[in-house]
């Protein structure tokens, strides 16, 4: 079947990263680590409120994606709770296949940061009675600590990627809903973050995964 761009796939994952950062790949290294037990029951924290950095502001961008023309109108009804302001795009393949994109983008506070993931999980809840894809998106113009933020939310099912100066992980982590399967694994969160040294840093945080 006609595929458009999805995030669920390794090779498709390492592409975004190298377009987003514009790096040059010089060593690829990945490690999985998977642990027996879930963990305990947590909120889970995003970047602001981690404590790993000062930054206090973020981007936030959230994307709807479906190919069924006949699920718009209600889709459409859906994102109007949300109060945010929703860009709607037709996208089309090589085989002139229809998609369709709604895309909201916002600046937060560190204070409406527990609001923004609650958003996430609304319309991750009010979507699955359609064919569409939620995603979600935190950036910040700063670099943090992939492990400290990992063990802040007890995160399983990790898999590390590190491409020359970038970091990526997948994973899961309760309270975020079901996600996506990666390679055989369960993840509902992807984080990018370049190495501390680099400067401007940036890092992103994305559910289920990187869009």
């Amino acid at each position: 079947m006609p595929q458009y761009t999805k995030p669920i796939g390794k090779k498709c994952i390492i592409g975004i990263i190298i377009f987003i950062f514009m790096l040059i790949p010089s060593f690829v290294m990945a490690e999985t680590l998977i642990k027996s037990k879930p963990p305990e029951y947590k909120n889970f924290c995003l970047i602001l409120n981690s404590g790993l950095t000062d930054y206090s502001q973020a981007q936030i961008k959230y994307i709807i994606w479906t190919q069924e023309e006949s699920e718009l109108a209600a889709i459409e009804k859906i994102i109007q709770q949300t109060n945010l302001t929703w860009k709607k795009t037709i996208l089309r393949n090589y085989f002139q296949n229809k998609a369709y994109e709604y895309i909201a983008q916002i600046n937060i506070s560190k204070n409406e940061e527990a609001e923004i993931l609650n958003t996430y999980l609304f319309l991750n809840q009010k979507m699955k009675k359609f064919k569409a894809k939620v995603y979600m998106e935190e950036i910040i113009a700063a670099n943090i600590n992939i492990n400290d933020f990992l063990q802040k939310n007890n995160v399983v099912n990790l898999e590390r990627i590190i491409i020359s100066n970038m970091t990526s992980v997948t994973g899961f982590a309760e309270g975020l809903d079901q996600g996506i399967s990666l390679n055989g694994r369960p993840v509902n969160f992807q984080i990018m973050t370049r190495t501390n040294n680099l400067s401007p840093g940036r890092t992103i945080l994305a559910f289920p995964a990187l869009y």
